[in-house]
Parts: structure tokens; sequence; C-alpha cells
């Protein structure tokens, strides 16, 4: 029964999950990250936030101790901007997914744009089960991803099956500060479509409670704040001259959603881990 109501429920915020993101609104997202949808971590707070989130690729790349010519499962993977990262400045063979059609179909043509698509596999695919055998990947990656899992250690688990013996998975999270006032952490699980996101202190204890082999942790949340003030920026400059066609609430949204993040990552309640972990 238990099985049931959680397959249920992932049911329900995979459908949430994609009446925002397999919408118009994605390439909006998109341009607004300029094709990498993903946190940076930042020298300084105003450099470019490209060079920030390259940054946290190869600190979670060496983290995993990635050699040339391996093969990859990046799961939730966006619109592809790490896979083309690994497959350009690694050399990886990467099988990328995710639930959203609207992300997969953008990463395939951005993926063709650079030539890469003959190394890079774009499924789609539920991270809480994987449509791969076991033992057949050398890392295991997911990217401020996993909050929107029904069953964190499902997923964690699914990654641990389908790399080989030894091999790292790395993941990076955004994370919740449990002290914020339930009516506010409500609010704002809500306007995510992430009603299960973890705070530090309860990713941190399902990653303990797997007795996995932590190789690197790092708590990046003073990196949250300059990420998601450089996207309000980019935001605002795209909806001065708007190029797609998306309806006005689904921008108000973004733009309150963007904001909200920005705000809470200001007040130190909105954070952000880092690790490389093997079983």
């Amino acid at each position: 029964m238990e099985r049931k109501k959680t397959e249920a429920l992932t049911e329900t915020a995979l459908a949430e999950y994609r009446k925002t993101f397999d919408t118009p609104v994605s390439r909006l997202i998109n341009r607004m990250w300029a094709g990498h949808w993903h946190l940076g971590v930042f020298i300084t707070s105003d450099e470019p936030l490209f060079d920030a989130q390259m940054r946290a690729n190869r600190i979670m790349a060496d983290g995993a101790g990635l050699k040339r010519g391996q093969r990859l499962a990046e799961v939730a993977c966006g619109v592809g901007g790490t896979a083309r990262f690994l497959a350009r400045e690694y050399g990886a063979t990467v099988w990328a997914t995710n639930v959203a059609e609207a992300k997969i179909a953008e990463a395939r043509e951005l993926t063709r744009a650079e030539h890469l698509e003959g190394v890079i596999e774009y499924s789609i695919a539920d991270f809480h089960r994987l449509p791969a055998d076991d033992a057949t990947f050398d890392c295991w990656w997911c990217q401020e991803a996993l909050l929107y899992a029904v069953d964190k250690a499902q997923v964690i688990r699914e990654g641990l099956r389908v790399v080989k013996p030894g091999a790292a998975l790395v993941l990076s999270d955004l994370v919740l500060d449990r002290r914020l006032p339930a009516a506010e952490r409500e609010a704002f699980v809500t306007a995510m479509k992430a009603p299960h996101m973890s705070s530090h202190e309860e990713l941190d204890a399902i990653v303990a409670g797997m007795g996995l082999n932590v190789l690197d942790r790092r708590d990046w949340s003073e990196h949250a704040e300059p990420t998601y003030e450089t996207l309000l920026v980019a935001l605002n400059a795209l909806l001065r001259d708007p190029a797609d066609a998306v309806d006005a609430e689904a921008v108000d949204a973004l733009v309150r959603r963007i904001t909200r993040q920005f705000e809470l990552a200001r007040e130190g309640h909105l954070g952000w881990l880092y690790y490389a972990i093997r079983k």
C-alpha cells in the first residue's frame, strides 16, 4: 500500500512539474538561464553567471573523479547544458533524462547546434524509475532537481543501481531552512512545484541513512543569492523585448518565483548543497 501511495504521489508531482515546464515558458526560462539551468559557484558576486556555473560543474566532475571517455547518466537534465559540458570538456558519452518533453526537445536542438548528438542521448524518463540496466554507467549526476522528488532516497537508490561498482554519484540540490514559518514554506514549495523539498538537515539525514561513503560535501548556500540576482536582471531584460509567446499569467508566476528565490537566498532561508558519494 505504501508503494502504491508513493507512486500516486510521484505521478501527481510529475504532472504538476509538466504544467510549468512542458509549456512555452520553458524557452523563456532557458533564455534567462542562457542554456544552463543550474546555479554557479562565484569567486566574486559580479562575475558572469556562466563562469560560476562552469566552476560548479568542474568541482562536481572532479569530485566524481571523472576520466575521459566515461559513460554518464544525467537525470533531470534540464535542456542539456551539463550534458554538453561533460561531452565537450571530459569527452563523456552521456545519457540524459527529463520528464518534460519541451525540455528534451530544446536539449536536442541545442545539442545538434553544437554537433554533439553522436555522444549525447536524451530520453524522457522519471528519475525514480530509470529505464536502464544495472551497473551500466561510470557516474550518475543530478543537479538542483532532487527537490522535485517524492522519494529522494529512491532516486539515489536508482543512481546506485545503474552505476558500476565503485562509481560515484554527484548531486547538488536546493534546500529550504526548516525555521521558515509554515505558511511561507507552503507558499514557496507550491510555487516551485516541489512540495517535498528538504531542509539541509533532512537531506544530510537521507544521505547518512543510506550508509554511503561521502567523498565530498559542500554548503554552497552563499552562491544562491548572486545566482538569482543575476537571473532577475536577465529576466527583466528579456521581458522588455519578449521573443517568446508566453501568456501573461505564466510570466507573472515566473517573475514571482525567481524574485522569491532571490529573497529567500538573501535572507539565508534558501540554501544549496553539493555531494559526491559512493556506495
